[in-house]
């Protein structure tokens, strides 16, 4: 487990798990165009700056 501050809010994680998937599993909503389900993955549109 790795320690990340989001926030200023302290979280663990899984090693190896993004910061996306970290914050998501806290449930800190990190607005994302890349991992909608509904579109095909591309990661060039910075919206979530992650």
């Amino acid at each position: 487990m790795i320690t990340l501050k989001i926030n200023g809010k302290k979280i663990k994680a899984k090693e190896g798990s993004t910061i996306l998937e970290a914050a998501r599993a806290h449930g800190i909503e990190i607005p994302t165009l890349c991992s909608n389900e509904a579109l095909k993955p591309y990661g060039a549109c910075r919206l979530c700056i992650v």
